[in-house]
């Protein structure tokens, strides 16, 4: 039997479409001590708790695929059992609001009049993180 921890960091913005409402997201989190990245785009028009259930079920079946072992490598069924710890429980309340506050970033950007103030207001979208620890 296998133990995984996962312990999720930070999301940041990597490129986001603003004429489509789209957000290239990408989630830091360690998986037994290794840092790791996963990349998802988040369309504005969906619900974002549903976004984040995707995702961490994403990001956990990524880490079952990546740890399991082969049904011709050993005899012992204990060795096929993988356990997933999700270290800090309260990160997906934090990723929800980790987004409300991306989309409201984007909100802002709508509202700019001047192209000096919109172009400074997008590149300080780009890149924005989220610690979520």
């Amino acid at each position: 039997m296998e133990t995984v921890n996962i312990r999720f960091n930070s999301m940041e913005v990597e490129k986001a479409d603003l004429r489509r409402g789209i957000l290239d997201i990408a989630f830091h989190y360690d998986e037994k001590g290794k840092a790791s990245v996963y990349r998802k785009a988040y369309s504005m028009d969906n619900d974002m708790e549903k976004f984040i259930q995707g995702s961490i079920k994403e990001i956990l079946q990524k880490a079952r695929e990546k740890h399991g072992i082969g049904v011709d490598d050993d005899d012992n069924f204990l060795n096929y059992y993988i356990n997933i710890i999700i270290e800090n429980e309260s990160s997906g309340e934090k990723m929800v609001n980790a987004i409300k506050r991306f989309r409201e970033k984007v909100k802002s950007l709508k509202s700019v009049g001047r192209h000096e103030s919109y172009i400074q207001r997008y590149n300080s979208l780009l890149g924005l993180k989220a610690d979520i620890k």
